[in-house]
């Protein structure tokens, strides 16, 4: 019964997207991508591509629809309407079937991990961009912040409630930057810091692109998929190996945190952001 409920709810979205795109198909961009919980990094999707196409979004539900398959580790979303735009991998374990990649379309990918995953499945090597399109939103937002603290936190949504987490915060007194928050107020947040340290990829990928000294911290074993599309990320930077700091049981006295704010940096993009802007999938 409750298969059925979803299928009909999954019918009833499709036809309600096929009404929108009938009447205002010029003025709306068709995207798919996790909108379950709020967070920076999915909601960059709404908010950079109105901004890269002067259009406003359309959240595909359905999948039945040709669509920009968008910003985030949601590869294992695509159907075979799919176009990524900037998509990644969460974990090798989760890819689509054979019969999905070989239909949908690839504008680019998050990273050469991604690429390399997917060559493997399709059977041939995989050639378009690479880059997380976060990396680009320095040409559509500037930051309206001036410095006010040397430490930042971004904690991954579900390391919130950690131990690991709270102990630092306690002890370091450092700003709490929420990943729920809207893009702008995230971005102006981020400035206000001299280092973030972040166990939220897009903590460290906003950080990066608006040239802030970051850390990339873990405070537990919860952030699904691992390590993976951390280095997806940064195997388009100068910072191709690369390690997390694990915090949990980290001598949190102050030169503790002194010392671990001199391994700040900032990630370059080393593949090419217009490359990157160009190969949006303006037509589907």
């Amino acid at each position: 019964m409750n298969r059925f409920k979803v299928v009909i709810k999954r019918i009833i979205r499709f036809f309600y997207e096929i009404s929108v795109l009938a009447t205002s198909h010029h003025d709306v961009v068709p995207i798919r991508f996790f909108s379950k919980r709020p967070n920076v990094g999915d909601a960059l999707n709404v908010y950079l591509i109105e901004k890269v196409t002067g259009k406003r979004t359309l959240e595909i539900k359905s999948g039945w629809l040709r669509h920009v398959l968008g910003i985030g580790s949601i590869m294992h979303f695509a159907t075979k309407k799919s176009v990524a735009w900037g998509t990644g991998v969460i974990e090798e374990s989760q890819l689509p079937s054979a019969s999905v990649l070989g239909k949908m379309k690839f504008s680019a990918v998050r990273g050469g991990k991604t690429r390399d995953l997917l060559g493997q499945k399709l059977g041939k090597k995989l050639s378009c961009p690479m880059g997380d399109p976060a990396v680009l939103m320095p040409l559509y937002y500037t930051a309206r912040s001036e410095k006010k603290y040397l430490l930042g936190v971004v904690p991954h949504y579900v390391d919130k409630n950690e131990t690991s987490f709270k102990d630092f915060l306690l002890a370091t007194n450092a700003k709490l930057i929420d990943v729920e928050l809207p893009v702008e107020e995230f971005i102006d947040q981020l400035a206000e810091c001299e280092v973030i340290l972040s166990s939220s990829l897009h903590g460290l990928i906003l950080s990066d692109s608006y040239g802030i000294s970051n850390i990339w911290v873990k405070f537990s074993d919860n952030v699904i998929g691992g390590e993976f599309k951390f280095l997806d990320y940064y195997s388009t930077t100068d910072r191709k190996n690369v390690s997390p700091i694990d915090m949990r049981g980290l001598d949190l006295k102050r030169q503790s945190i002194e010392a671990l704010t001199t391994r700040a940096s900032v990630a370059q993009f080393s593949e090419n952001k217009g490359l990157l802007l160009e190969s949006f999938p303006a037509r589907l």
